[in-house]
């Protein structure tokens, strides 16, 4: 019995319960240092407590003997594609039974609550009753706010805070919004940028060269990602409400730049979906012909690779010295997503016969590559 992992359990689900340690305590009948030492790992609890705990947090006593703080990527990978299974059925309820269940089976496993948290997000774009949505994003702040409490990891704690900030913009509140992402600490200066040049005066060439690779990777994605979000804003701004602020030139001239960003790095996979978005404006604009023509541009791409793999970034020559990534799978279904995505974005076209292609292919590239 690992009273380390046990104690960890407690707490966390005393905290989920909202219980301080002496209401847990008291239900329990022991005193409230014993919940103490249980918690801080220095006892473990009778054996005849445990089903009253289990009971009580509604978990099996196998979950708090066994409990597993940590997994490896695979097994959060292959539990996150268990749970989108669900969503991809429209089994909804299905969903919502087994997402909780393994947020309560690894209460401290943040990572692993990011991703499951990913799918609550994929699932609010599948899903048509307002409540329904509305406890999806509650759920979502709920769980990622606990993971920027308790967390020490603080790629995790940073990604769950830019999370936070969006699913408070699906409430329309984005003063909460504005205040979960300026609490990501944002340094005066980045010491990657100096580490280099130190690393070449003290003889660690290869170490300099890696951190470079790695200023120049976060460079790429970043500027991808402005391109992007600079685009939908031009042609997106508030759903169209705010016409004087639409600029659809300027947007497909920021989409066509992410693509050749990608393109300069040898790394077309993912342009995909600036084509989408470029599809979407001509939609917006009336012009059907190109929204069709931009998609069947897409549709090259979406041949030419495996949606749901990715090369390792070592693979290209400008990133040779990075770490070979070795389980190169995404977490989510791209295929289905590309597809809830197009029947949601281009509702209006659902008729047209090359509409109507364009997804079948895809439905049919998605069983060759599952």
């Amino acid at each position: 019995m690992e009273s380390l992992k046990i104690g960890e359990v407690i707490k966390k689900l005393r905290k989920d319960k909202c219980m301080t340690q002496e209401d847990l305590a008291q239900y329990v009948g022991v005193s409230t240092p014993a919940i103490s030492k249980w918690e801080s790992g220095t006892t473990y609890p009778d054996i005849t407590i445990l089903p009253i705990l289990a009971n009580l947090f509604e978990v099996t006593i196998d979950n708090l003997l066994n409990y597993k703080a940590e997994l490896e990527d695979s097994e959060i990978i292959k539990i996150v594609k268990e749970c989108e299974a669900y969503i991809i059925n429209s089994d909804i309820d299905g969903y919502l039974d087994i997402h909780k269940k393994y947020i309560r089976k690894y209460p401290s496993n943040y990572k692993l609550h990011y991703g499951l948290v990913g799918l609550h997000v994929m699932a609010y774009a599948n899903i048509t009753d307002e409540n329904v949505r509305e406890n999806l994003v509650e759920d979502s702040i709920r769980i990622l706010e606990n993971s920027v409490k308790n967390t020490k990891d603080m790629k995790i704690k940073e990604a769950s805070l830019t999370l936070i900030s969006s699913q408070y913009l699906l409430k329309n509140q984005a003063d909460k919004a504005e205040e979960a992402i300026k609490k990501i600490y944002k340094p005066t200066c980045n010491p990657n940028m100096v580490l280099p040049i130190i690393y070449t005066e003290q003889g660690k060439v290869e170490q300099a060269r890696k951190l470079m690779q790695e200023n120049l990777q976060t460079a790429l994605i970043e500027a991808m990602g402005a391109a992007i979000a600079l685009g939908t804003n031009y042609y997106n701004y508030k759903d169209g409400k705010e016409l004087d602020y639409i600029d659809f030139d300027k947007a497909q001239k920021y989409f066509e730049l992410s693509i050749e960003i990608k393109k300069i790095f040898e790394d077309e996979q993912m342009t995909y979906l600036s084509f989408m978005s470029l599809a979407h404006i001509y939609l917006r604009q009336g012009d059907i012909e190109k929204a069709i023509n931009t998609l069947k541009e897409m549709m090259v791409i979406v041949r030419k690779y495996n949606l749901n793999k990715f090369k390792s970034p070592n693979t290209k020559w400008c990133f040779d010295k990075l770490d070979k990534i070795e389980d190169n799978t995404n977490a989510y279904d791209a295929y289905e997503f590309l597809i809830m995505s197009l029947l949601k974005d281009f509702d209006e076209i659902k008729d047209n016969k090359d509409f109507i292609n364009i997804i079948k292919e895809i439905k049919e590239l998605k069983s060759k590559n599952s």
